[in-house]
């Protein structure tokens, strides 16, 4: 298509160049056709012809041939406008669907490798932890009356970390990107009784004599590992803001072992020491999709938004160990521990906001970007960890929620 409009281009211009020149020599032509008419005639009166033997003289008109060569640049316009619609057309054809420019950081003569590193300061929060009630009693009887309140291990702060590493695919703009999440942290709290409010367990071992204890204390472990692979495209919607849909593969870990500890009989027929472990293991694969948004703001500045929703599929290893000490003139120490193991599938949502600053460096050769957000993490169904309940005897399961919440600073660089 596009070598038969270039042809009739240069056919319609060799036209054009064709008329220009005979409009040009009309004036010499006429000159001409006068001249050789003189001479003509000058002959004929020195030399008369018979009647019959004298030949016409045809002429032609210039004026003429000039409309007609403009009638046939005029219809060789038409079809070259004609070609060129079609063309365009076809282009239309080819290109249905309509391409969002790449809004990936890019750099020049680079390998299409960028590393990224976050400092996590977080801090957890877990439903189902309270392990002691504290209320009134009546005097010499020790029964609980009145309103009290439920005892947690009290969560602070805490470092963590998460690194990367990231190809930008050529392919369409795509990238792929694998990160390590680490986070570590452990809560405790203590209580005692005092002379309005005794100390009630929440997970003492039905077997003992379970009465209200002098002190109680608590602590928890949480250990959380997490690997994300994420194929994603940025891409503009708008001048300045970007979208970047994202599919991958979630492997999870946590690992949980929660303490509580009873001590100090205030009754003559009550266990003096009642102790109870929770194991809460857990280990799965899911999927994961997400979507990260950049609003920008001009000289580098952006506000980000990221959101991820993950189905994982966990097996948990729980267990229950459980220490008493017997009431009576003769005390004596019981141990006892139960297990289970089971699948179940899950959810976990993630959500962070904040600010964003790119620049690049080295020519355009570098790529770097910073950013300050807060985030929040939430892991249904991860208390799995199960009790025996002590004034029912009842195997319970927690089954209630983790959470992680907090500033996350960030680092990137493309090369």
């Amino acid at each position: 298509m596009r070598h038969h409009l270039f042809l009739s281009s240069l056919f319609l211009l060799s036209m054009t160049a064709y008329a220009d020149d005979a409009q040009e020599n009309d004036t010499s032509s006429e000159h001409g056709l006068v001249v050789e008419q003189n001479a003509l005639h000058q002959q004929n009166s020195m030399n008369p012809l018979p009647r019959n033997k004298r030949s016409v003289i045809k002429t032609s008109n210039p004026q003429q041939e000039i409309s007609s060569l403009q009638a046939q640049v005029k219809e060789l316009q038409n079809q070259v406008e004609d070609l060129d619609n079609k063309v365009s057309a076809l282009k239309k054809t080819e290109n249905k669907e309509v391409i969002t420019p790449s809004g990936r950081p890019e750099v020049s003569n680079g390998v299409n490798l960028y590393l990224t590193g976050d400092y996590l300061y977080w801090i957890a929060q877990e439903t189902g932890l309270n392990y002691a009630f504290k209320t009134g009693f009546l005097p010499l009887s020790f029964t609980p009356q009145g309103e009290g309140e439920d005892h947690y291990p009290q969560f602070s702060f805490d470092p963590g970390f998460r690194i990367g590493l990231g190809w930008n695919w050529p392919h369409d703009g795509w990238d792929l990107c694998a990160q390590w999440t680490r986070f570590h942290t452990a809560a405790s709290d203590h209580t005692e009784t005092t002379s309005t409010k005794v100390v009630l367990p929440a997970f003492a071992n039905p077997e003992a004599a379970v009465f209200p204890f002098a002190k109680a204390h608590a602590h928890i472990r949480i250990q959380l590992n997490q690997i994300d692979t994420d194929l994603g495209r940025e891409f503009y919607v708008s001048k300045w803001l970007t979208l970047k849909p994202t599919l991958g593969i979630r492997t999870l870990w946590i690992d949980q072992r929660y303490t509580a500890t009873y001590e100090g009989a205030i009754t003559t027929n009550a266990s003096p020491y009642n102790q109870m472990i929770f194991i809460n293991d857990s280990f799965g694969v899911g999927l994961k999709a997400g979507l990260s948004t950049q609003w920008e703001l001009g000289w580098g500045f952006s506000f980000f938004g990221i959101g991820d929703f993950a189905l994982v599929y966990d097996r948990f290893e729980v267990e229950r160990q459980s220490t008493f000490i017997t009431a009576g003139p003769s005390p004596a120490t019981v141990t006892s521990s139960a297990k289970d193991d089971f699948y179940i599938g899950r959810c976990v949502a993630d959500l962070s906001l904040g600010l964003r600053w790119d620049y690049l460096l080295a020519h355009d050769r570098i790529h770097v970007a910073l950013q300050a957000g807060w985030e929040e993490h939430l892991f249904f169904g991860q208390n799995q960890m199960y009790y025996l309940e002590p004034f029912q005897g009842i195997r319970d399961t927690f089954n209630k929620d983790l959470t992680t919440q907090g500033l996350g600073l960030s680092a990137r660089m493309d090369f």
